[in-house]
């Protein structure tokens, strides 16, 4: 392959990821674009250029993928473009070994045993996608959220471990493009495989469905008030336009009959329930505490935690009372926005971060007057399947995610996030809430599906809808990624097997 050919390819390849991770979450172009992808591994020269490769295609895809984060950092961070540009660069180097690494390590597999690629190079891909080399952990297989049936599995082997199948099926499509052609019991084998995959799904689908029907469920409304991003905390008049479309929207799910749980999403401004700094958080506190004694309702909310000198972003619960029933401490806080990357080492640095805020220390389920239990994981943090399951295993029986996507605009950013955390509730087989300021805010069942409709971004509306409080303890629950761990071990297996094998063709 030329170098011309592969740096097109290179970027087909990246345009169709784009296409599949954000801009149409069109599974069937991730599909292709892995195929693609193998074709450059394999017709590299040597491992230095399937590694180049594999860079040829993230930068690319991170333009068109997290391009967003440029809009933050000018935006709000205050940044020139060119300073942002530059911040870019360094996120893309330091964040893109991913797919330059697989690709070498596919090339490498190849060159080394040939005869087994088709059973090596799945492992690989599984391999590489429990490498914790992505600021935010993009994969494979959630690109496939259009694809249920496929995902269901996601409660046997996580997120993580369907790249497995789905690298199985496009190693075997672009097998039948280019020699060698895949023998008659390896296409028996991807048959069987298929088969058996989305058997598993459609069975699985319908028996979560009939015990997420017979579970109790709670009605619990769900607030996007598209609030500014960043507004005065002073009790001023922008405060106080913020704080009646939030009443006004509660008050209107309300009259649509009783409600459990109200959910109003991560907020912009510096606001304390328990905190006396300012007349914010004092008439914050009343407020909220009205509203919860006025309509009978719990509801959580997000707020800035005050300890001493040290300020969290957390999630609070207020029983029907107007009671504290707990709090949760975000601990993923989010670079450039919460908090600014190397800011300890350079303090110049941090004037350019929006908030300057402490993570958390340890997770917390927030009990429920109705027997739920309540994961509140707040904003991207959502989308790292073990820190979910820490949740779990702590007894939660619903997730709930607050989150304000304003921070990136007009773009798919949004989508992106929604796409990339729809799995948490497969894995778990759980009700996944997800409320924002901004949209998309929606509902979804422990099958992935939709209990609302999604909602619109920038746009104020509140969603009600009857959840289920299912509680079905997964193999991924109890057992994280062991069948992810489980292919490098059997890759490590094969290619020791390899080199013992040509060891003894030698003696």
């Amino acid at each position: 392959m030329s170098v011309r050919l592969a740096a097109f390819v290179a970027l087909v390849t990246a345009a169709l990821m784009a296409v599949g991770a954000v801009w149409l979450s069109s599974w069937p172009a991730t599909l292709l674009a892995l195929v693609l992808f193998f074709g450059l591994a394999a017709h590299a020269r040597t491992g230095w250029q399937a590694f180049w490769y594999g860079w040829w295609v993230w930068l690319p895809f991170a333009f068109l993928t997290f391009y967003w984060l440029n809009y933050t950092m000018i935006v709000y961070g205050g940044l020139p473009w060119i300073g942002s540009i530059l911040i870019f660069l360094l996120y893309c180097l330091c964040f893109g070994l991913k797919l330059p690494l697989l690709s070498s390590l596919l090339w490498t597999l190849k060159s080394r045993a040939p005869d087994r690629v088709f059973w090596t190079w799945p492992l690989a891909v599984v391999a590489m996608e429990l490498a914790p080399l992505s600021l935010f952990p993009w994969c494979w297989a959630a690109c496939q959220t259009g694809n249920l049936p496929f995902l269901q599995a996601a409660d046997l082997v996580g997120v993580r471990g369907l790249a497995w199948p789905m690298a199985v099926i496009a190693l075997w499509f672009y097998r039948m493009w280019l020699p060698p052609r895949p023998t008659r019991s390896q296409t028996a084998f991807v048959a069987l495989l298929v088969l058996c995959w989305y058997g598993y799904g459609f069975v699985r689908a319908r028996q979560v469905e009939a015990a997420a029907a017979a579970a109790p469920h709670i009605r619990v409304a769900v607030v996007q008030p598209d609030t500014p991003l960043i507004w005065d905390e002073n009790g001023g008049a922008q405060f106080m336009q913020v704080m009646e479309t939030c009443k006004r929207l509660t008050q209107e799910a309300a009259r649509q009959g009783p409600v459990d749980l109200v959910v109003w999403p991560e907020g912009g401004a510096p606001v304390s329930f328990d905190s006396r700094r300012n007349p914010a958080d004092v008439y914050f506190n009343r407020l909220i505490t009205e509203l919860a004694r006025m309509n009978h309702t719990e509801i959580l909310f997000n707020e800035t935690e005050v300890q001493g000198d040290q300020s969290y972003n957390a999630a609070t619960l207020i029983d029907r009372l107007g009671h504290k029933v707990g709090s949760y401490e975000k601990m993923h806080l989010l670079a450039f926005g919460e908090y600014m990357p190397l800011g300890n080492v350079f303090p110049a640095l941090r004037r350019f971060g929006i908030y300057d805020l402490t993570p958390g220390q340890d997770v917390r389920v927030l009990p429920l007057d109705r027997g739920g239990r309540v994961a509140p994981e707040i904003c991207y943090e959502i989308l790292f399947p073990d820190f979910t399951r820490r949740f779990m295993q702590r007894g939660a029986n619903l997730i709930v995610n607050l989150t304000d996507d304003a921070w990136f605009g007009p773009t798919p950013a949004s989508l992106e996030h929604l796409d990339l955390l729809l799995p948490r509730a497969i894995e778990n087989r759980v009700a996944l809430i997800r409320c924002t300021n901004s949209g998309i805010s929606t509902v979804l069942g422990p099958t992935g599906v939709d209990l609302t409709p999604r909602s619109a971004q920038f746009v104020s509306n509140v969603q009600v809808a009857d959840v289920p409080l299912l509680h079905m303890p997964t193999f991924y629950t109890r057992f994280g990624d062991v069948f992810c761990w489980g292919c490098i071990g059997m890759l490590v297996f094969l290619v020791l097997m390899e080199q013992e094998f040509k060891k003894g063709e030698k003696s």
